[in-house]
């Protein structure tokens, strides 16, 4: 089966004036050989890509790095300065507020405006009216201009329109962060219904909950050119540690001027390789993980203590932990922080001590394993795991009970570099 979309060594370029003022064309008639002259800006730099029927792709990367022109020029809206560009079927576009709409008529109207862009007759669009109107759920301002829209009633009848004239592609540009959390779910739930029907689905957004939450592929652009292509939560992951780690480094720059880095955190390009994550080493590393207290047996009805000495090459984090004792027979926990610690705790670099205090406990016969992991705190990113330390309970019991409703929290010390070497932990 052939792909819907097919871009081949696409660039993109856009002139960018240098200067303009009135008062530099109003020298510029004194001095004629001083023009103000243009520059350009290459947006997209040899983008090759295919899609297939059915697929659900999300396009990440900051302002900037072309993710708009690239769904205007699969759109049609705009043509490639270099490359071919094949689209396969028809394509409904949702790239800016109101695209498709014209103002002055009412939104009864431009639903059979739009019907009419898609290359539907009013007998097509008629048999749609009504679920397109339902879903848009807009009441009696269905019959009045659309320029007396808000952005959100703009929005849900844009969508509404889109889903029900059942395109080959359908193409959103930010759109489903307007709209409130039900519309949004609506919205969600009719993308998994239309792209099961063979409808391929585009999206942009800077939502990680929802590229996650629709796509199953994702494009990270950085720069105009494809840094990673792949599974949408490998990309998302891999996109938010860059931007975490350079939000440190750019910080610790802002702060002080002099401050050295780790060089195993140089950013760097790894080629031949574009699934390569952008910075040759963690931000943060686990090296050791060991228990203070006996594990074979475990001590029952003493609090026991995990010790986890972390490596942080970046000049400053603010992080949350995870830990969980797990039961390995059936893989249930038997005791958690909560999922995510609730305070978070800062990690300036250096080598850092963590100390993790159980409670006493009495679990049951059996093997138990003990994970322990740091997120970013903002974003609740994943940054790195340690080896899990297994316990063994020769207890036995009549019946199961659980200790973490016996029991409190686990309580997490961190020790700050200077201290980690000496002190330890209250």
């Amino acid at each position: 089966m052939e792909p819907v979309i097919e871009l081949r060594n696409i660039t993109k370029q856009f002139a960018m004036r240098q200067e303009t003022s009135i008062l530099w064309r109003f020298l510029s008639r004194t001095q004629p050989n001083q023009s103000p002259g243009e520059s350009h800006k290459v947006v997209l730099d040899d983008i090759s890509l295919t899609v297939n029927q059915g697929e659900r792709l999300a396009i990440v990367g900051r302002n900037g790095a072309g993710k708009s022109t690239l769904l205007k020029i699969i759109s049609r809206i705009l043509l490639p300065d270099k490359g071919t560009v094949a689209v396969r079927g028809t394509i409904s576009s949702l790239l800016e507020l109101g695209v498709g709409f014209h103002p002055e008529l009412t939104g009864a109207d431009n639903i059979y405006f739009y019907g009419a862009l898609m290359g539907k007759n009013r007998a097509q669009v008629r048999e749609v009216y009504d679920e397109i109107c339902d879903f848009a759920d807009i009441g009696n301002y269905i019959q009045q201009p659309v320029k007396t829209y808000s952005s959100g009633m703009y929005q849900r009848l844009a969508f509404s329109c889109a889903f029900a004239m059942q395109p080959s592609i359908l193409i959103a540009d930010e759109g489903l962060s307007v709209g409130d959390f039900l519309f949004q779910q609506k919205c969600f739930d009719r993308i998994d219904e239309i792209v099961a029907n063979g409808t391929t689905f585009l999206m942009v957004a800077h939502s990680a909950r929802q590229v996650q939450r629709i796509a199953t592929r994702g494009i990270w652009l950085e720069n105009g050119r494809i840094e990673m292509d792949g599974d949408i939560n490998e990309v998302q992951d891999a996109y938010t540690k860059f931007l975490i780690y350079e939000k440190s480094v750019l910080a610790a720059e802002t702060e002080s001027k002099g401050t050295e880095f780790v060089p195993g955190t140089e950013l760097v390009q790894q080629s031949g390789d574009k699934n390569a994550v952008k910075t040759s080493q963690s931000m943060v590393v686990i090296t050791k993980a060991t228990s203070l207290s006996d594990t074979d047996p475990w001590k029952i009805g003493a609090f026991t203590e995990l010790e986890y000495e972390v490596d942080v090459r970046v000049p400053t984090l603010l992080v949350r932990t995870r830990f969980v004792i797990t039961d390995v027979s059936d893989d249930l926990p038997l005791v958690e922080n909560l999922y995510l610690s609730n305070d978070p705790h800062e990690l300036t670099q250096g080598t850092h001590r963590i100390k993790v205090t159980i409670p006493p406990l009495y679990p049951r016969n059996g093997t138990y394993k003990c994970s322990f992991e740091i997120y970013e705190d903002e974003n609740k990113l994943h940054i790195c795991s340690a080896e899990p330390i297994m316990f063994f309970s020769k207890r036995r019991m009549q019946h199961e009970e659980s200790a973490y409703l016996r029991h409190p929290r686990l309580l997490v010390t961190v020790l700050p570099p200077d201290e980690s070497q000496s002190s330890d932990a209250g």
